[in-house]
């Protein structure tokens, strides 16, 4: 691959390694939002039924809801980069998902807290390479004992660019 940042054009070679790995979450990282410049929702909800809610606190405004009561729901990102963070809201009501990078499991995500917080930082996945990768949020239907319900939520990505 043929790449230009800031005016520098660099050449990927396959199977080589990088000599240093971007690791600047501040510097070398971009949000990708729930939803662009327009107002275009960009998660894709590919199973289930997910709804759009405003959210004051949330990075775009607004977050993905699903109620977590089945198991097979999913909401699906696509991003070019390396590695990234995910960004939701937690509260006592919250539930668990699965966080899939290209079809593999890369943790559970509780969002339960006892009380309910702005969107913040609940996993993150590094040393990815470089690549078009796909991110899915999957509801488990299991809960924190301490909370009383099962929904989750996607507010935003942090990727590794």
């Amino acid at each position: 691959n043929h790449w230009g940042v800031q005016q520098v054009l660099f050449d990927e070679v396959p199977r080589a390694p990088m000599l240093v790995y971007p690791g600047n979450w501040i510097e070398d990282a971009i949000w990708r939002l729930l939803l662009n410049d327009f107002g275009d929702r960009m998660v894709a909800a590919v199973a289930g039924t997910w709804t759009l809610a405003t959210d004051a606190n949330a990075k775009s405004g607004a977050h993905f809801a699903n109620a977590g009561t089945v198991a097979t729901d999913q909401a699906v990102y696509v991003y070019t980069g390396y590695g990234f963070q995910f960004w939701a809201p937690t509260g006592p009501t919250l539930g668990k998902a699965t966080i899939l990078l290209d079809g593999v499991s890369v943790g559970t995500v509780d969002f339960y807290s006892s009380a309910s917080r702005a969107s913040s930082m609940l996993l993150q996945v590094q040393s990815v390479s470089l690549g078009l990768h796909t991110v899915t949020l999957q509801p488990l239907h299991t809960k924190n004992s301490a909370s009383s319900g099962y929904a989750i939520y996607w507010d935003a990505l942090k990727v590794m660019r």
